[in-house]
């Protein structure tokens, strides 16, 4: 499976933990996988379990199969799974976070109540080198073949650090914070610690019907 989701505890607080599996086709979110994850915070919102994201994905799988099989159709579930969700929602990201795969993973656009990144984060529309292959195809074209190889890897640079990295992160507006490794469990408390509180005080106020379309 390319996700992982379970309930965990945080400073006592039973949470939801979705997140991306990369040691299965490097973390790509598949139909299976997209559905999977939209059932489980789904379920967290219906029962008011927090919500913690994990990401790692460079988006969703690209195939004719997938299309075929409702990729989709499953992809606008969990879209649509934490944007109407009412409970606590932080996420972390902690290596890549590409395309669709960066906003359905409980991005800010779509109702995130806190993200950080760690410190060598990238948020991006695709991989450096296949975007500077995109961005700059007419320049690459008209370089010299010997040179080819070092003018890609050089635009492939400068286009990471565009995104990539704490300043980049901040300045892209994709993160609410930065936070080194070490200090992430501490922080995780913390914001979920006050977001759970706030929750709390309006849970009275909500909804107890609502419609669940998975």
């Amino acid at each position: 499976e390319a996700a992982v989701v379970g309930l965990s505890r945080i400073a006592g607080e039973v949470v939801g933990v979705v997140a991306n599996q990369p040691s299965e086709r490097g973390g790509l979110i598949d139909s299976r996988s997209a559905e999977k994850m939209a059932r489980f915070v789904s379920l967290c919102d219906r029962f008011n379990i927090p919500l913690l994201t994990l990401v790692d994905t460079p988006g969703f799988l690209p195939s004719r199969s997938e299309e075929l099989s409702g990729l989709p159709r499953h992809g606008s579930k969990l879209l649509h799974a934490y944007a109407v969700s009412e409970v606590p929602k932080v996420a972390v990201i902690l290596r890549r976070a590409y395309a669709g795969g960066y906003v359905s993973m409980c991005s800010r656009g779509i109702g995130a109540d806190y993200v950080m990144g760690l410190p060598n984060a990238i948020v991006a529309v695709q991989p450096p080198r296949l975007a500077a292959e995109i961005i700059h195809r007419r320049e690459l074209e008209r370089a010299d073949p010997s040179a080819r190889e070092e003018l890609l890897r050089r635009l492939s640079e400068d286009y990471e650090r565009t995104f990539r990295g704490k300043e980049a992160l901040i300045a892209n507006g994709v993160v609410d914070e930065v936070v080194e490794p070490g200090a992430l469990r501490e922080r995780i408390v913390g914001v979920m610690g006050a977001l759970v509180e706030s929750y709390r005080k309006r849970l009275k106020n909500r909804s107890k019907f609502y419609f669940i379309p998975y």
